[in-house]
């Protein structure tokens, strides 16, 4: 009677647990902008949990990578998902923010400034055409002011502001002035607590649209 060859034994791996895992991690990453937009300080520990969730499966990764030696690339299953978890884990780390910015979508842009403080905290400000205007500050944690705007003149009135989760107050307005005290910035827009306040705050202006400043009377 002829030998019957030997079946090699079926592979009992199972992709799902740890390809749910993978794709849970890039979803969030790219969906943060929605939900870490405001969490103030309590961003730092959203970080330090995707920072964690991220090596982890860096560690997952690399037993995979194992396995597949081990088994001399027999397992089509574990080589897909290890392709695959490759892809997404390097988009990860070169977009940390996702692979869309949300905040481009939307009106368009008239201004935009910033200015970085202390221990490399970060403030944006933007206006936009529709008369709305958001700035955000990141600083062991993210944090987000919205609101709407007129202006008179170089002078801009902030008005229905939102102050999210943890600003006690904001600016009442802003006055934009064509020249900066930092070569590299074509102006800057100082920002006043109220009418009284002589000093103000000001921002760097990065960006802005001539044309559309011109004919908002800017």
């Amino acid at each position: 009677m002829p030998k019957r060859e030997k079946r090699k034994p079926s592979s009992t791996f199972s992709w799902k647990p740890l390809g749910l895992l993978t794709l849970g991690f890039f979803l969030a990453v790219n969906t943060q902008y929605f939900w870490n937009r405001d969490l103030g300080i309590y961003s730092m520990f959203t970080f330090v949990i995707m920072l964690l969730y991220f090596f982890s499966l860096i560690l997952l990764f690399i037993r995979q990578v194992l396995l597949i030696l081990h088994e001399n690339f027999q397992d089509r299953k574990r080589l897909t998902l290890s392709v695959v978890m490759a892809l997404l884990l390097i988009t990860a780390f070169f977009w940390p923010n996702g692979l869309i910015n949300f905040r481009q979508f939307g009106p368009e842009l008239v201004l935009r400034a910033q200015r970085e403080g202390a221990a490399n905290c970060m403030t944006t400000l933007h206006l936009r055409a529709n008369n709305s205007f958001w700035e955000g500050t990141a600083c062991f944690g993210e944090s987000e002011i919205t609101g709407s705007y007129t202006r008179s003149g170089d002078t801009v009135y902030f008005h229905n502001v939102d102050l999210g989760r943890n600003a006690q107050e904001y600016y009442e307005f802003a006055v934009i002035r064509e020249d900066s005290h930092i070569p590299q910035y074509s102006g800057e827009i100082v920002r006043y607590r109220s009418q009284q306040d002589t000093t103000g705050l000001a921002l760097w202006i990065v960006a802005c649209d001539e044309e559309l400043l011109e004919q908002m009377g800017y």
